[in-house]
Order: C-alpha cells, then structure tokens, then sequence
C-alpha cells in the first residue's frame, strides 16, 4: 500500500512537472508567435520603405537631371519633312515644378513623324535628329561623317532634310561657346553639303 502511495506521489509530482513545462512551451509558442508576427510586420515595413526610397530615388535622379527650361521660341524657322514639319515657335515649355525642382519632359515637344526634337538638359539644347540615329556625330573624324552623310542620310533622309537639321545644329548651338568646335565641323559639312 505504501509502495503504491508511493508511485502516486511520483506520478502526480511529474504530471505537475510535465504541466508546468507544457504551459512554460506553450507560452513560449504564444512569445515565438507573436515575436514571429512582429517580424513579418517589420520585414513588410522594410519592404514598403525601400520601395519608397527607391521612388525617391528615381525622382531625385529624374530631378538631378532636370530639364530647366521656360520657353524655347525662335522665329518662324520651319523644319519640313515629308508630310511634317515644327514650327520653332511651337517648341515652347512651360516650367513643371515638383517640390521646388523644374522639370520639363522633352517628349512633350516631339515631332508627330519624331523626325526632329529637342532636349534640353542643365539649360543647354541639345539636337537629336534621324541623323544622329544614322551614327553622325562632330566627335567623329571629317571622312567618317561623310561618308555617313553621302552613303546613309542623304539616301534616308534626303539632301534637303539633312541639310536642315544641320542648320537646326547651327542654330541652336550657335551662342554656346562649349559648342565652338562642334559649330566649325558642322559648318564644314554644311559648305560640303551646299556644294553637291
């Protein structure tokens, strides 16, 4: 009999033990849970932050490239192509401001047919024209871009057209003293041009 109160005992103290470390486990499982929720919270908030500096990223990158520009107008010069042309007078922007940065989208005064636009960037205009796609550049040697102009835009483009997105260089380049070599080259193949 006393053998058996015995084993009573015993069960009933590890049945104590075995509860108490139940509920200690089943706590912990509640904290671990919890701490495991909390987690997943922070790591969707770490998410949601990067992206947001990612976005502030990009638009701090599209600022610092900012194109500054109030108006563009110039005086009834027209660039004819095909069945399209620009009027100078309607390349005017107005200033877009965002939180104190000015921004122009230059895609905004593309041609129809995107035969001649104009991209203004840090103030300065720079010309990008079918005849830039076609490879021609002042940074290139005089035979090469002869060789571009006769061989591959006057047969695309035509002698009329490339000569007057030349012109358009000219003009536009004509007061920035940065542009002064490029000026000369392109008043070269402009004389070459005139002479065929």
């Amino acid at each position: 009999m006393y053998k058996e109160k015995v084993k009573i005992n015993f069960l009933n103290k590890t049945k104590d033990v075995l509860d108490y470390f139940i509920d200690e486990i089943n706590k912990k499982d509640k904290e671990f849970n919890l701490l495991k929720n909390e987690n997943l919270k922070l790591k969707e908030r770490i998410k949601t932050l990067e992206n947001k500096l990612l976005e502030l990223g990009e638009l701090e990158l599209e600022h610092k490239e900012a194109v500054i520009v109030e108006e563009v107008k110039r005086e009834n010069k027209i660039l004819k192509s095909d069945n399209s042309f620009i009027n100078d007078e309607a390349l005017m922007c107005k200033q877009l401001t965002f939180d104190g940065f000015s921004s122009v989208n230059s895609k905004g005064i593309i041609s129809s047919r995107n035969n001649f636009y104009v991209k203004v960037w840090n103030g300065r205009i720079k010309g990008e024209t079918a005849l830039t796609s076609l490879g021609y550049s002042t940074t290139k040697g005089k035979q090469i871009r002869w060789d571009i102009l006769k061989n591959r835009a006057i047969p695309e483009l035509g002698l009329e057209k490339t000569k007057l997105i030349i012109k358009k260089f000219i003009n536009y380049n004509g007061k920035s003293p940065r542009q002064k070599r490029a000026l000369g080259e392109w008043k070269f193949d402009l004389d070459r041009l005139n002479n065929l």
